[in-house]
């Protein structure tokens, strides 16, 4: 059970934090000012902080940067809270050695998500965490039933830390997705960054791709800062090529082999994305998608985790109702111009089975060389 230090001096704000997060299942204690919690976390094992930038006397910054001067306080991560949130905080915050930047008041969803997450990232980076147990929900597969050594959530593996903590940690393995967007949206990049973090965490992923093929595929992910070409030299990750439009034939017979494909991806590429099935849907019978959905879903019951790409206009709005009921977890990519850029917002609709109405949005730029750069809230226009 991981021990979490609370510091804030507003005594009902540290008690909301510590029942929160005790419900949780966390070890909570606390402090009210700087010196105390530097004391205490000097003193105890603390797996993690969530610190208010605005004490009194020394404030969260100095009490931030003196636990990051320390060698043996350093590895704590670090959550700053803020009633004032704005672009100048965040990136304060990550330039002092935040793990993240929370608002506060928030909703006692939004908490628990970031201190999994900072936790998870924690564990990954080599510190010695002990996270609170997730327990499996009940119309899912339990973790009991997953193949050892199968991480429960396949994330971007830091890579994309605002994507990760949207998911609320990560897509769960054994689930169905389906990521939707306009052309040009950002789709395509961020299935790259979440079967990356899948590779990298041992899940090897299958690629169902119209545009891509294993060399260019290297090529275009090389140039965003994720080198895959090993991975696919060593089979972690395979290439295939899928059918963009159908060439004669009956489509509803070709969504069926497309499921009979996935079926028979090697075991060892468990995460599978299908990178897009926009055509083949506008052309099949809503009966014959529903069919492909349902497939999947069985599949993703069997062990197998599987995210399905299609552009806005592959379905009516009758039949998306249908099939986001068959995924686990819906994205929608939304493009709107911002200061004269193209800007992308995703909006999770619904993640792990949960529907999601509220802070569930992430906005970014897709820019050459770098990738997926994250808009912060404060300066994308409502």
């Amino acid at each position: 059970m991981a021990k979490l230090l609370v510091v804030d001096h507003e005594r009902r704000i540290r008690k909301w934090l510590t029942d929160s997060l005790g419900k949780c299942g966390y070890e909570v204690v606390e402090a009210e000012n700087g010196p105390t919690a530097l004391e205490m976390a000097s003193r105890q094992q603390i797996d993690l902080i969530l610190l208010d930038d605005a004490l009194p006397k020394m404030d969260g910054w100095q009490v931030l940067t003196k636990l990051k001067e320390d060698s043996q306080m350093q590895r704590i991560p670090v959550v700053i809270l803020t009633a004032f949130p704005s672009f100048e905080i965040e990136a304060t915050g990550i330039r002092l050695g935040a793990a993240h930047v929370l608002t506060k008041p928030c909703r006692a969803e939004a908490l628990e998500t970031t201190v999994r997450v900072a936790l998870r990232e924690a564990e990954r980076s080599g510190g010695d965490i002990r996270p609170a147990p997730v327990e499996p929900e009940e119309d899912l597969p339990s973790a009991k039933s997953k193949a050892a050594g199968t991480p429960e959530f396949i994330g971007t593996g830091s890579k994309l830390m605002a994507l990760d903590k949207l998911l609320r940690g990560g897509l769960r393995t054994g689930t169905l997705t389906l990521i939707e967007g306009a052309s040009g949206s950002g789709k395509s990049v961020l299935c790259q960054y979440l079967f990356y973090g899948s590779i990298t965490s041992g899940v090897g992923a299958a690629y169902f791709s119209t545009q891509y093929t294993a060399g260019s595929l290297a090529k275009q992910m090389q140039s965003i800062g994720l080198n895959v070409l090993d991975h696919i030299r060593e089979d972690r990750l395979c290439v295939y090529p899928l059918q963009e439009r159908p060439t004669g034939g009956d489509p509803d017979s070709m969504l069926s082999d497309l499921a009979s494909e996935i079926q028979e991806v090697p075991p060892k590429c468990e995460f599978i994305i299908v990178d897009g099935i926009t055509n083949l849907a506008q052309v099949s019978q809503d009966r014959a998608v529903i069919g492909f959905f349902s497939s999947c879903q069985r599949q993703c019951e069997e062990g197998k985790t599987i995210i399905l790409v299609a552009r806005s206009a592959a379905f009516d709005q009758s039949l998306l109702s249908r099939l986001h009921e068959l995924c686990n977890t819906h994205m929608n990519l939304v493009m709107e111009t911002v200061r004269d850029k193209i800007v992308t917002t995703l909006e999770a609709n619904k993640v792990n089975n949960v529907e999601s109405r509220s802070d569930n949005r992430l906005s970014f730029q897709i820019e050459a060389e770098i990738g997926v750069n994250i808009i912060p809230v404060s300066r994308v226009k409502v």
